[in-house]
């Protein structure tokens, strides 16, 4: 198969967009499935860990 065939693919780029989901709510699954305690709080730094915070400033 060839990297064309494979990127006019729609089964690949579904695929593709759902582990990306997957790997993006990864840790809120996790979260989920242990049972934290303090669950607003660990979506929220999992969603403040995945923002860009420093974009255009020095350090």
């Amino acid at each position: 198969m060839s990297v064309e065939a494979l990127a006019n693919s729609y089964i690949f780029w579904i695929a593709l967009i759902l582990l990306l989901l997957v790997v993006y709510l990864l840790p809120t699954l996790i979260g989920l499935l242990r049972g934290v305690e303090n669950f607003a709080l660990l979506s929220r730094s999992t969603a403040s860990a995945e923002l860009p915070t420093s974009a255009g400033r020095p350090p």
